[in-house]
């Protein structure tokens, strides 16, 4: 009950916040931008009059360009989505690294959203209340999540850790009441300051999926423990596996459809072969080295039973 009057007052206050909060310093094909600290990069932010600025499928650039000079996308500003209700898709460039707080808060009809491999960071809330999210993929890139970044996500069933991440905030699944499946995969269990749930049946109906080398780990660290079923199966080279959940499903077409249209990037595991760098690269499904439409008729044979 506490929580939820937290939260009810958060939003309260963001509702207040002056206009000047949300200046923009530009804006290009109806997305808003500010120049980063560095002058050499922008974050997209909403626009200045009100929140809930985006509507239908937004498509963020990797690169814009203001009085003739070209900028990165490297950040997703903080409340840039905040209850955009009528937003019902967002592409995110592989150029993003973090995402801020409250950044997608309230977006009720995002059911799907696919995180860059480049991404580092998530700040605090960043999903809460996506109602119609039903799996997120953290990508391995990510070091840590803010708190509460799926309060109240009511439909999501599955997430998927990245190995990077050594921190997470606390009450990192409060409200997620249907989450079945969580996907660990750092070796050792990530630090957590207080409860992953609020609602400690969570507990008892998901199942929590490790590497097979750390499920000890598991089922002694604090809060992890408290999952009912903690099982060592979340191990690499499942063929077509492009997001790491342990299984190959259209979710990793899609991840791989984001990796072409983003130019082929591979999160920072793209290799020359000779070059010594033995690690995959990501969405590469049939091993030439390349992330093309090659890999995405891999993932559907495999899912057909014909590979």
């Amino acid at each position: 009950m506490k929580k939820t009057l937290l939260h009810t007052t958060l939003f309260g206050l963001l509702l207040l916040l002056p206009t000047a909060a949300g200046a923009f310093d530009f804006e290009v094909d109806g997305i808003f931008y500010n120049i980063n600290s560095d002058n050499a990069s922008v974050s997209v932010t909403y626009e200045t009059t009100a929140f809930r600025t985006y509507t239908g499928n937004v498509v963020i650039p990797d690169t814009v360009t203001h009085n003739g000079v070209d900028y990165p996308v490297t950040a997703i500003g903080n409340s840039t989505f905040f209850y955009c209700y009528d937003m019902t898709s967002v592409t995110i460039p592989n150029t993003v690294t973090s995402i801020g707080y409250y950044a997608f808060s309230g977006c009720a009809q995002l059911t799907e959203i696919i995180l860059p491999e480049t991404l580092v960071s998530i700040g605090n809330c960043a999903f809460e209340n996506c109602h119609g999210l039903t799996e997120v993929v953290i990508p391995d890139a990510v070091t840590t999540l803010g708190q509460d970044p799926f309060f109240n996500c009511r439909q999501l069933e599955r997430v998927v850790i990245g190995r990077s991440v050594s921190s997470v905030g606390s009450f990192l699944f409060s409200g997620c009441t249907k989450l079945s499946s969580v996907t660990c995969w750092p070796t050792t269990p990530p630090a957590c300051h207080a409860a992953l749930f609020i609602h400690y049946d969570v507990y008892a109906n998901a199942t929590l999926h490790v590497p097979p080398e750390s499920l000890d780990a598991y089922q002694a660290a604090m809060f992890w423990k408290e999952f009912s079923q903690i099982v060592g199966d979340a191990t690499v080279g499942i063929p077509g596996d492009v997001n790491g959940d342990g299984e190959v499903t259209v979710a990793d077409a899609n991840n791989t459809i984001h990796i072409i249209i983003n130019g082929g990037g591979s999160g920072g595991h793209s290799r020359v072969p000779g070059d010594g760098d033995e690690r995959p690269v990501i969405g590469d499904v049939n091993g030439d080295g390349e992330v093309n439409i090659a890999d995405i008729n891999a993932i559907i044979d495999y899912i057909l039973g014909n590979a």
